[in-house]
């Protein structure tokens, strides 16, 4: 199964996400495309900042730098 169609299987849900370089990141996978994942990496933390400028969670990912994807219960 292609990293694509797993992506959009598990869009929604909450994963761990590795990449080819050993990154792992946390987050429920928001939108899909043919060329990257985004996920959201809050899991429910307020999004604040001391200086007033907002805390974007959202990570964009290259679908072809992943390297594995586990389903978080």
């Amino acid at each position: 199964m292609s990293m694509y169609c797993l992506c959009k299987r598990y869009k929604n849900r909450n994963v761990r996400i590795r990449t080819t370089n050993g990154k792992i990141y946390v987050g429920t996978i928001v939108k899909v495309d043919s060329t990257h994942v985004c996920i959201d990496t809050s899991c429910g933390r307020a999004r604040t900042s001391m200086l007033g400028f907002g805390f974007n969670p959202i990570i964009t990912l290259a679908l072809f730098d992943l390297l594995a994807i586990a389903l978080l219960f």
